[in-house]
C-alpha cells in the first residue's frame, strides 16, 4: 500500500496529535507483489507493498505434483515461513524514520511470536507451511497449467506473481507450463475445461471467486489435480494456496499510522471478498495497535472491520473508479492510500503521482 497539499488548510493540530504544517504527498501502499518492480513507472509513490508470495506457494505446487506429491491440506503462507512481509521502502527508505523502521520489526517478531493475536475472521485455516519444493523426481514434461482470474497475467498482482511461479518451475526443468486469460468469471469454467481436453495433469486456478469452477471441474475430473490460489481445497484432489496476508497488512497497517502525518489513512478493495478484506481487516488493526501503542488517534477511511463495511470498487481492473476513490480520500485527508483490489489500484499510484 499525504500531503494535503491538494487545496486543503493545514490545521494547528491533527488527529495524530502531530503537527500538520508539514504535509506531505500522498503515499500509496501496493499490495502482491512488490510495486516498485511490476510498476516501476509509481516507485515514488509506493511507500512499501504488503506482500503475498504466491509466486512461491505456486511454484511448490507445480514441483510437487511433478514429483507426485499432491498434497491433501492446505498451504498457508504467512511472516514466520516466508509467504507474505512488508517488500522495501525504496524510495522512501529516507523518509521512514529509523525509530519506525525499529518498530515494524518489533511488530513483527511479536506477530511470529504470538505475542500480537489478529482476529480478522477472514484468515486462511490451512494447515500447512510453505516448505522448500519436494526432492523426488520430478518430469521436465509434466503439464501444468494456469487460469487467471480476470485482471490477466499482467495485473501486476497475484495473477502475475502466480504466473511467475509456474515459469520458475518450467526454468527449473520440473514442468512444461501454459495458461489461458479470463475476460470475465462467465470464462472460468470453460478456461478450466479446455486444459483438461488438452491434457494438462495439474491446473491452478487464481483467485477464491474462481472456486466453484475448479471444484466442479475437479468433481467431474477425479484422477486430476487442481491448485486454487487464494481459495481452500477440497481435502481430495483440490488443495488450496493461500496466504495469511492479515499479518502484513497489520505491519502495513502499522507502519501507515506512524508514517502519516495527516492522522488519517485509507484502505479500499476492489470486490467484498475474503482475499480481499483479510488484507484490510490487517491493516485496520495494525493502525489501532499503532493507536493503542502511541496514544494516537489515527483514522482510517474506507473500512471498518468490526461492521465489515466499507469502500469497494467493484473490480480488480478500472483504474479510473481506482483513482477516482483515491481522489476522494486524499480530499478527506488522508495521506497513506491502501489499494487491494489488483490493477483498479494503478489509479491510486497515478492519483499520488498527480497530487500536488
Amino acid at each position: 500500500m499525504s500531503a494535503l497539499s491538494l487545496g486543503l488548510s493545514a490545521c494547528a493540530k491533527t488527529d495524530s496529535g502531530d503537527d500538520s504544517s508539514d504535509s506531505q504527498k500522498p503515499a500509496v501502499m501496493w499490495v502482491d507483489s512488490d510495486g516498485c518492480t511490476t510498476a516501476k513507472q509509481y516507485c515514488n509513490v509506493f511507500l512499501t507493498t504488503v506482500l503475498k508470495n504466491d509466486k512461491q506457494a505456486v511454484q511448490l505446487a507445480v514441483e510437487n505434483a511433478s514429483a507426485g506429491i499432491f498434497p491433501k491440506v492446505d498451504t498457508v503462507g504467512d511472516l514466520k515461513n516466508g509467504g507474505t512481509g512488508l517488500a522495501s521502502y525504496h524510495q522512501f527508505d529516507g523518509k521512514v524514520d529509523d525509530s519506525l523502521k525499529s518498530e515494524v520489526n518489533k511488530v513483527k517478531a511479536d506477530i511470529i511470536a504470538g505475542k500480537i493475536t489478529i482476529t480478522s475472521k477472514a484468515q486462511p485455516k490451512g494447515k500447512t507451511e510453505l516448505t522448500p519444493p519436494s526432492s523426488g523426481k520430478t518430469d521436465a514434461s509434466f503439464s501444468a497449467c494456469m487460469v487467471t482470474d480476470t485482471g490477466g497475467i499482467d495485473d501486476k498482482s497475484f495473477n502475475a506473481a502466480s504466473w511467475s511461479g509456474m515459469q520458475a518451475a518450467q526454468t527449473a526443468g520440473k514442468a512444461k507450463v501454459q495458461y489461458v486469460s479470463s475476460k470475465t468469471q462467465a470464462d472460468y469454467a470453460p478456461n478450466i475445461r479446455a486444459l483438461v481436453n488438452k491434457g494438462c495433469k495439474l491446473i491452478v486456478g487464481v483467485g477464491g471467486l474462481m472456486g466453484e469452477a475448479i471444484n466442479n471441474a475437479a468433481k467431474a475430473n477425479p484422477k486430476l489435480h487442481f491448485a486454487l490460489v487464494d481459495g481452500a481445497g477440497n481435502g481430495s484432489n483440490v488443495q488450496g494456496l493461500q496466504i495469511n496476508t492479515a499479518q502484513s497488512g497489520f505491519l502495513g497497517g502499522y507502519l501507515a499510522a506512524g508514517y502519516s502525518k495527516s492522522g488519517k489513512v485509507a484502505t479500499y478493495g476492489g470486490l467484498a471478498i475474503a482475499p480481499v478484506t483479510v488484507y484490510m481487516d490487517g491493516f485496520y488493526e495494525g493502525v489501532q495497535y499503532y493507536n493503542k501503542q502511541k496514544s494516537k488517534k489515527v483514522q482510517v477511511l474506507g473500512w471498518n472491520e468490526s461492521t465489515q463495511k466499507g469502500t469497494f470498487a467493484g473490480s480488480f481492473t478500472d483504474q479510473g473508479k481506482g483513482q477516482q476513490i483515491t481522489q476522494n480520500f486524499i480530499q478527506q485527508g488522508a495521506d497513506v492510500i491502501f489499494p487491494v483490489a489488483g490493477g483498479t489500484g494503478l489509479g491510486s499510484a497515478a492519483a499520488a503521482q498527480a497530487a500536488k
